[in-house]
């Protein structure tokens, strides 16, 4: 029998569409691919999985491990609840029955019936008519002898589907009014009876349903089973990064989980299961069942089935899954459990307790994004510019964003400028791509590389000298790339005693005084080998010439305990530095502060504890006059709730100065890095972690601002909001721009264009329906879209939106509030501190859907009709029409398209102003858009060509009405004027067959692939030709000098750009023959 397939393999049981019941059974088939996985793995013995997948996915360590948890516990679990009751029961004779909610391709039946002490078990599983058709089908279409002989597949019967010895599957909706539980599981045997001795379980089964129908349920089972005990596994703890991102995930998926809200944790889970009518009830963690299963010598052979190191995604699962269990009967009970308890625990903090609490103010990130989002970059620095800029240096890491892989890449970012570019020297020695390694400053623009590793088995204790001209002046780092110079460093030791290679260490340079700068020590700690072996040795290494040499530390006093992930600072004017938490063997991870001394070893416990923690972070910052050190975030193996992230310390002492109450926005960091910037402002950056199987999160770089008196000002510029009456162009630019031509419309004008698209023209005052007059009226976009969310673009104290340094974020509001906001700033548009708004609107689904203005916005999207001659045009070949709104004078980069389109003005004015594709090397172009930000008035120091490309720009002022037609390529910016807000459909369609366009080009500015593979094939032989054995040649048979090659390619670069302009002349010529 052949049967429809996910790609992932598993057997689909129900067509591919949008319902959410559909959708919530196709968790089931997710289900199934990752518990076949771990059982290939080797996690766990099942016989059965197998035949419901058809083919096999292999998953990550952490899905496989976190699967195999789940079946350990639940297995285990359901047995001691079949003990407990026989046990419970033994003077009666009625059997166990054991009933799964929701079952799906869940085999712990089949495999549980075989077993001779379930001799007198009935088993029950539950679940749509579908999934255990689908669910029969395929054990009926497995191979002779892959199930028990007993069990017989019938899934064209209307209850039963399968059944064998003491086993019934059946496929009912219990939603429906015609069927209930009870009658159902009586009607499928005559052996069932609500009286026997029941257990009951459900697998992530209760959180999909709306609240009330899980109470409903739960009060079904709790009134009509009289000995029975339930056991539920479920989503928890929803407020957080990884709740936000599980949320997300599943409801992309069309599976929202609906009763999260309602009971997000332990307290809600056991209140409901009382509230329902069951006489008691525990609850678990996952941190404490797997501290319970995963222990002794299962821990090894688990260990040892593949490399893991994903302590900190593996602590966020624990933290995010548990089970309540749950009984009927008091005098029936539950079985003892040392996991679960009956009541929520006090959460109280360690040490803590007569700890002062301080509120922490949040501001964003002065560019809306920095250059590394992930984790594992080991630390990064800061340094100060003369001109009061500060920029931020890193290394390496696991970038979580693009690349989604481990880099080798020195990261640079200016707070002012954003992200800047950084060029290795031809003469580095550079290091592999690596996480978990240390990165120390030795010296201004100086910073070792040492250890780390590229995966758990291959680590490595190599040291790397990262020597960076860093300018002085913010003005430097707009002209210039920034020169890495990478050496590696020879290790050197008294008899040769290196340190062994390890990563997930703790580093640190200290002070001190009888040495040169660069001569700086740096304190190591700890760590974890490539056999998995936690560390707790320390190091003292000095870096001299291309040398660095060590010397074994020994620790002596209350010395550490062997541990990775600790944080450690150095404490100034001391000979001292300050080491705090860590993770240890067996998922334990520590919460204790040392002070050690670097020059003799002596380690001395401090008497405070920040809380169980590692990956976390310290650094030295100065609140209300006070030095404190500042522990933030990290990872922890206990459940998190009511715990702080973020406490001050004495440096002194090593007590708490203070418990620090985050605000909410703060998101959970762990494996980040923070650094100080005076004045109580503390830059967090970095950090995250892989959601278990529902994505990845990646934190957003934010300023923490703690004390009354702590303010952000470094890097606050004059604002660069502007008007054009307001704009000081350049003599050279001050001529006036030629209009772009203007045509009246017909549909050969319009069809004319489209066939040879080698100009703009816009077409004034079109017949674009009723909205040109609804929806200048902001009431009426409100109630036609009120409740609609979108996602705006949101820049604060500028309106020049910028896209190559990212100088805004992006926030979700409802279409109402950003009609609100709109007219407010076209009220009074140079509010002091203001924020520019700009919808550019994206489909409900950006990942997979383009923006469609008929289908995202239903009732405005009725106002708004294109031309007929266009609208045919456009009908087989459109692209994305997205909705565009904003407030004056808002202006928006510059940038091209890779498709036509036309831009159809509703509400407001636009100026746009138009560059041809040939004005491309004029631009400064980075990606599709430009680095020139102000058009009107720009830096011509810094870009000099720009010039030479306004003397080829031509302008319009679109009105409501107007229509412009833009080819793709042509680079266009475009601001709006003072007046009214803006409000603008943009349309666009392919010009070449559809398959000729990037697949995931959302947006419309990806280049045709067709047209990357040729520039790629392009540079890839200007490469082979200037670098290798392909270099010319002298008479003496010497490869060309470098200063000679450069100049031949300076040289066939002009030669190249007269290619290209001649082309150009050419195609704008064509229009004229």
């Amino acid at each position: 029998m052949h049967l429809p397939m996910k790609q992932d393999g598993a057997a689909m049981g129900v067509p591919a569409d949008v319902s959410f019941d559909a959708a919530v059974q196709r968790t089931n088939d997710d289900s199934v691919v990752s518990k076949r996985s771990a059982v290939f793995h080797g996690y766990f013995e099942d016989p059965y999985l197998r035949h419901f997948v058809r083919k096999l996915s292999r998953r990550s360590p952490l899905i496989n491990r976190g699967y195999y948890l789940r079946m350990l516990v639940i297995t285990d679990l359901i047995e001691k609840c079949i003990c407990h009751l026989q046990c419970a029961d033994s003077s009666i004779a009625a059997p166990v029955q054991v009933i799964s909610l929701g079952a799906g391709y869940d085999t712990l039946a089949m495999r549980l019936k075989e077993e001779p002490q379930y001799a007198n078990v009935h088993f029950y599983e539950v679940d749509f008519p579908s999934v255990m058709q689908s669910k029969s089908e395929l054990v009926r279409a497995a191979p002779k002898g892959a199930f028990k002989e007993d069990l017989v597949a019938e899934p064209a019967q209307e209850l039963v589907k399968l059944h064998g010895n003491n086993y019934r599957a059946i496929g009912v909706d219990l939603r429906g009014t015609e069927h209930d539980l009870i009658n159902s599981l009586m009607k499928a045997s005559q052996y069932f009876s609500p009286n026997h001795p029941t257990v009951l379980f459900a697998e992530c089964v209760m959180q999909y349903m709306p609240p009330s129908s899980a109470a409903d349920l739960i009060k079904l089972i709790a009134c009509s089973f009289s000995r029975a005990i339930f056991v539920a596994y479920d989503q928890v703890n929803p407020a957080d990064s990884f709740g936000n991102v599980m949320q997300v995930s599943l409801r992309a998926k069309g599976s929202p989980l609906l009763g999260l809200a309602e009971t997000p944790g332990k307290t809600a889970m056991l209140r409901r299961a009382l509230e329902c009518r069951m006489q008691e009830a525990r609850f678990a963690n996952f941190h404490e069942l797997s501290r319970h299963y995963l222990m002794g010598d299962e821990r090894q052979r688990v260990e040892a089935l593949e490399p893991f190191d994903e302590a900190e995604e593996w602590c966020e699962m624990c933290e995010h899954y548990g089970i309540t269990m749950a009984t009927t009967s008091h005098e029936v009970g539950m079985p003892a459990h040392p996991a679960f308890k009956e009541t929520p625990s006090e959460t109280t903090t360690e040490g803590s307790e007569e700890v002062a609490q301080s509120l922490v103010r949040v501001e964003k990130w002065p560019r809306g994004r920095f250059g590394f989002e992930g984790w594992g970059n080991g630390q990064a620095f800061s340094e100060k510019l003369s001109s009061g800029d500060v920029i931020i240096v890193s290394f390496g890491g696991f970038s979580a964003t693009r690349s989604h892989q481990r880099t080798n890449t020195v990261y640079v970012h200016s707070l002012r400028e954003g992200d800047c570019k950084v060029i290795t020297a031809a003469s580095s020695v550079e290091p592999p791509t690596l996480v978990f390694h240390s990165f120390s400053r030795v010296a201004r623009g100086v910073y070792v590389v040492l250890g780390g590793r590229t995966n758990p088995k291959d680590v490595t204790m190599d040291a790397y000298l990262l020597q960076l001209e860093l300018p002085e002046e913010t003005e430097e780092l707009q002209k210039t790339h920034l020169l890495a110079l990478w050496t590696k460093l020879v290790p050197v030791a008294e008899a040769n005693k290196l340190p062994e290679a390890r990563y997930r260490h703790a580093a640190t340079t200290v002070e001190n005084r009888t040495k040169e700068e660069l001569e700086r020590p740096i304190f190591v700690f700890g760590g974890r080998n490539g056999a998995g072996h936690f560390l707790n040795d320390a190091w003292m290494a000095t870096v001299c010439g291309e040398k660095i040499h060590w010397k074994h530390l020994p620790l002596t006093g209350d010395i550490p305990p062997p541990c990775c992930s600790s944080a450690v600072i150095d404490l100034p004017s001391t000979t001292a530095v300050l080491l705090s938490g860590g993770l240890m063997a067996g998922d334990v991870c520590e919460g204790a502060v040392w002070r050690v001394n670097w020059t003799n070893g002596n380690c001395r416990r401090m008497p405070y504890t920040v809380f169980p923690r590692f990956s976390h972070t310290m650094c030295h910052v100065e609140v209300g006059g006070v030095a404190c050190v500042l522990a933030l975030g990290g990872s922890t193996c206990r459940p998190r709730e009511g715990h702080p992230s973020a406490v001050l310390l004495n440096p002194e002492t090593g007590e708490a100065a203070c418990v620090l109450a985050l605000p909410p926005e703060c998101p959970t960091w762990t494996r980040h890095c923070c650094i100080s910037l005076g004045n109580g402002v503390v830059a967090v950056f970095g950090g995250g972690f892989t959601c278990f199987s529902f994505g990845t999160f990646a934190a957003k770089p934010l300023f923490l601002l703690l004390g009354e008196r702590s303010d952000w000002h470094v890097t606050k510029q004059p604002k660069t909001a502007v008007h054009l009456s307001q704009s000081s162009p350049s003599p050279l630019l001050s001529r006036k721009r030629p209009a772009v031509e203007a045509q009246p419309f017909s549909k050969e004008a319009f069809l004319a264009l489209v066939r040879q698209p080698n100009r703009p023209v816009v077409f004034r005052k079109v017949n674009m329906g009723r909205c040109v007059d609804l929806w200048a009226n902001p009431t009426y976009l409100k109630e036609a879209e009120k409740n609609t969310m979108v996602s705006v673009h949101v820049a604060r104290e500028t309106y020049l939106l910028d896209f190559v340094k990212k100088n805004f974020t992006f926030r979700h509001v409802s279409f109402a509030s950003l009609v609100d906001h709109c007219v407010k700033a076209e009220e009074n548009p140079h509010t002091a501190g203001s924020e520019a708004w700009y919808l550019r609107a994206v489909a409900p689904n950006m990942k997979t859907e383009r923006a469609n203005v008929w289908k995202d916005f239903p009732k405005l999207g009725g106002d708004f009709v294109l031309p007929p001659a266009v609208a045919e045009h456009v009908e087989s070949c459109m692209h994305q029409a997205c909705l565009r709104l904003n407030a004056p004078p808002l202006q928006l980069w510059t940038h091209y398209d890779t498709l036509d389109n036309v831009l159809c003005q509703v509400v407001g004015k636009k100026r746009v102003v138009l560059f041809p594709p040939s004005e491309y090397n004029n631009l400064y172009m980075s990606g599709s858009s430009s680095a020139v930000l102000n058009i009107d008035a720009p830096d011509l120091g810094r870009f000099p060509r720009f010039a030479d490309a306004c003397r080829h720009a031509t302008e319009v002022v679109l009105e409501p009405g107007d229509m412009l037609f833009l080819p793709s390529l042509w680079f266009h910016h475009i601001t709006t004027m003072e007046g009214s807000y803006s409000i603008s459909v943009n349309v666009f369609f392919e010009r070449f067959p559809h398959e000729d366009y990037d697949k995931k080009d959302l947006y419309g500015n990806k280049d045709l692939p067709a047209a990357g593979r040729l520039r790629k094939r392009i540079v890839e032989r200007v490469q082979q030709l200037v670098s290798g054995p392909f270099i010319e040649k002298t008479s003496d048979g010497k490869p060309l000098t470098p200063d000679f090659v450069e100049f031949a390619l300076r040289q066939a670069i002009q030669d190249l750009e007269e290619i290209s302009d001649n082309m150009a002349v050419a195609h704008r010529g064509s229009k004229r023959l």
